[in-house]
């Protein structure tokens, strides 16, 4: 056992160096990330207002308020801009419903629905 201690002694040290390099590697990368968030701050500001708008766009058309085709267009376009970039977000779902929407009451949109891929989620609850 001494000598698998000794043996085993400069690969643990090998491997406790790259750890401390792994972690100051993601580090860098949330600082950097954080940065990038900040650099564009025009653009992000941007894409933000023309997120806020199609949310209230959607939420307007929701409530059963009046939207214009032309607006409920562009919520639906900013929506599948959002979903294309942000893949985990929801946007997907709230233009995929008014696409829905709009095939049941003949409304012709320009951009078609976004197909939503399938996860599948496990957790301890799992049947056995």
């Amino acid at each position: 056992l001494a000598v698998a201690r000794e043996q085993a002694r400069e690969p643990y040290a090998q491997r406790n160096v790259a750890r401390t390099q792994i972690e100051a590697a993601r580090d860098a990368l949330r600082t950097h990330d954080t940065l990038a968030k900040w650099q564009y701050f025009p653009e992000h500001l941007a894409a933000a207002e023309a997120s806020v708008d199609a949310l209230d766009t959607w939420h307007d058309w929701a409530a059963g308020k009046p939207v214009t085709q032309e607006s409920l267009e562009e919520a639906v376009t900013t929506l599948h801009e959002i979903a294309a970039h942000e893949p985990d977000n929801s946007t997907r779902q709230l233009a995929n419903v008014i696409h829905q929407w709009a095939e049941q009451h003949g409304v012709e949109l320009t951009r078609p629905p976004v197909q939503q891929h399938r996860t599948i989620e496990t957790g301890i609850e799992i049947d056995l």
